[in-house]
């Protein structure tokens, strides 16, 4: 987070995060997938967007699939923030994904963390 702290990448205006693990057998009673990985993939996105200001987003538009106890096991969720920032979260108990956020800038880089880590 430094590289945008700096500046480097410019202006943030979208981040992706794609969070997945594969449980053969999903916990019960620990609430949704996006329950237990979205405060994650939230937290890296306020962070990009600025550490100083908590904003919540405009608007949120979500998909995904429910385990026959009627809890998500992976969700694809759009944001819209103020100043045309977008961000999108994919979690999933069905399928490894990257474990990584992507911070797309106005000067056409980026910045991604491999460390999204879940104990």
């Amino acid at each position: 987070m430094d590289q945008i702290k700096a500046g480097v990448i410019g202006d943030v205006h979208h981040v992706t995060i794609d969070m997945g693990i594969n449980l053969p057998e999903f916990p019960k009673n620990d609430g949704g997938i996006l329950s237990i990985m979205g405060v994650y993939a939230l937290t890296n996105i306020r962070m990009a967007f600025s550490a100083d200001v908590l904003e919540y987003p405009l608007k949120i538009a979500s998909i995904g699939t429910l385990y026959k106890e009627h809890i998500d096991i992976d969700s694809v969720t759009a944001l819209k923030y103020s100043n045309n920032k977008t961000a999108a979260i994919t979690v999933s108990a069905l399928t490894e994904l990257s474990m990584r956020s992507t911070v797309y800038g106005t000067n056409g880089t980026k910045y991604s963390s491999h460390r999204l880590l879940i104990r």
